[in-house]
């Protein structure tokens, strides 16, 4: 403590500098560590969150969280419905890549800005008047996550190679259909409920595939 004091009387000011810049240095070093626990965490907080908060189940070959940009990217996904349906897919994606806020990530809310996805299946399922796969996964994602409507929304683009529909409702006679083609949407402003709900229908019946939003109202 008197060695401090000392270099203190000898020199104040250059004491003062080298002080604020040793503390900066510490306080960027625990910033450094942070960050790193968080985006080595950060994987395995999503696919938890996800299953907690939507009841399907998600599995990836690779789940990269970039904590500064807020980019998530996703390899080779496949997400599994709840088991009631008794079926192994929902959706399998080939590449996923979305933008978070990064803040309100660490404060613990999911807010999607930007969101890419490049799917090889869809499997709609319904098991009964009032179980259908895709109106339960609409209904449960804001739980997990929501898109912005702000200014920091940028779009949403999505490609689906084959969407097929199975109703078991009926186990004498269950029925099936199937997309006539790819299915693709783009969307650059979710701010209007009935222009996205529109956008949306518009891009399903060009592929063949309007029975994907039976019964969801967005």
């Amino acid at each position: 403590m008197r060695y401090i004091f000392r270099l203190f009387k000898r020199n104040p000011i250059a004491f003062a500098i080298s002080s604020i810049l040793t503390l900066a240095t510490i306080l960027s070093i625990i910033a450094s560590l942070v960050i790193i626990m968080i985006a080595i965490l950060a994987p395995r907080i999503l696919q938890e969150d996800f299953t907690d908060k939507t009841g399907f189940f998600m599995s990836s070959e690779k789940l990269f969280v970039n904590i500064i940009s807020g980019e998530v990217e996703v390899n080779n996904l496949r997400i599994s419905p709840p088991k009631e349906y008794n079926e192994s897919d929902f959706l399998t994606a080939k590449r996923l890549k979305f933008k978070i806020d990064p803040i309100k990530f660490i404060n613990g809310k999911i807010l999607i800005t930007n969101f890419e996805m490049d799917a090889e299946y869809l499997k709609c399922v319904k098991i009964s008047a009032a179980k259908y796969s895709v109106r339960d996964f609409i209904y449960a994602f804001p739980n997990f996550a929501e898109f912005s409507d702000g200014k920091s929304f940028e779009s949403i683009f999505m490609s689906i190679e084959k969407i097929d529909y199975l109703d078991k409702s009926d186990a004498k006679i269950p029925l099936r259909w199937t997309s006539k083609k790819e299915f693709n949407l783009t969307l650059n402003d979710i701010k209007s409920p009935t222009l996205t709900r529109k956008t949306v229908d518009e891009a399903l019946e060009k592929s063949g595939a309007n029975f994907v939003l039976q019964g969801v109202n967005l």
